[in-house]
């Protein structure tokens, strides 16, 4: 899958992540919000794939049907991948009528943010979001019609591809729409 193509064995955030990360942590306690939970299903912050202890998230089993339900998930298809190499994605269908021609893609991978770059996939390094750390990427080739938003998080890189083959010159929007619901699936976990 398009993803394997992006794995690697040494991940990391990379430093103005991990800088907006504590940032938006200390405006946070700052602004008297509620403590951060240690029961929350995702929780943003580096991770090591090369530390014996590493367990890659699945979001195809980690994740249960009603919070996919809640953010609007109404049809899981195909099989869930799982690629050796150190990565699982699973595939959904939206409720929303606007999305009904596309698809979404939830991973988690050991992606690190530097290779993204290297290999010229970024497209915005810190794009509006409610969660903090999140950036977008394309997957490589002249296909336009889709948009990948990614959060790392303590076990793993989580992403969300959303793809529409009639949005070809519409990438801001598909961006927009990925990064909504990779936010509503944050939310919806208890991400912290």
């Amino acid at each position: 899958m398009v993803t394997a193509v992006l794995v690697c064995t040494s991940c990391g955030i990379p430093q103005d992540v991990q800088t907006r990360q504590d940032t938006a942590s200390a405006v946070s306690s700052a602004s008297g919000s509620a403590p951060e939970t240690t029961s929350a299903l995702i929780t943003l912050g580096e991770f090591n794939a090369d530390n014996d202890e590493f367990e890659l998230f699945n979001p195809c089993t980690e994740i249960s049907r009603e919070v996919y339900e809640a953010v609007g998930f109404v049809e899981a298809f195909g099989e869930p991948y799982y690629d050796p190499g150190g990565s699982v994605s699973c595939n959904f269908k939206s409720g929303n009528p606007l999305h009904s021609n596309g698809f979404f893609m939830v991973t988690a991978d050991k992606v690190p943010y530097q290779r993204i770059v290297e290999r010229g996939l970024l497209l915005d390094a810190s794009p509006v979001s409610h969660v903090p750390g999140v950036y977008t990427h394309h997957m490589g080739g002249e296909d336009a019609n889709s948009c990948t938003s990614a959060v790392h998080t303590t076990q793993g890189r989580l992403t969300v591809l959303f793809k529409d083959r009639g949005r070809t010159d519409q990438r801001d929007e598909l961006c927009e729409i990925a990064i909504e619901y990779l936010g509503n699936i944050h939310h919806e976990t208890g991400g912290v």
